[in-house]
């Protein structure tokens, strides 16, 4: 991870395809601080019910998958505290039809 502190980044929590329809829930955050193995996020998004709220996670756990986006890494199991802020984010769909 190269992003620096204040810098904010996106992450995709879930995702589906179906039909004619795409559906992401993505928890923006600004990184608040790092250390060698983990990092601080603080939610970003004004409307969200996150906003504010800080998680740790662990680097390792962040996989890039854009210029400022990243995924889960299928092993990371978060606790229940990290799983609620992140479940808090707001779900956006796009159709096509």
């Amino acid at each position: 991870m190269k992003e620096i502190v204040g810098e904010e980044i996106s992450i995709e929590v879930k995702g589906a395809v179906g039909f004619s329809l795409v559906v992401s829930q993505l928890f923006h955050c600004s990184i608040e601080r790092k250390t060698d193995k983990s990092v601080l996020l603080k939610g970003a998004d004004r409307g969200a019910r996150n906003y504010g709220k800080t998680i740790w996670l662990p680097k390792k756990a962040l996989v890039k998958t854009g210029k400022k986006t990243y995924r889960l890494a299928k092993w990371f199991q978060p606790n229940r505290y990290q799983e609620r802020v992140l479940e808090e984010s707001y779900i956006s769909g796009v159709s096509s039809s």
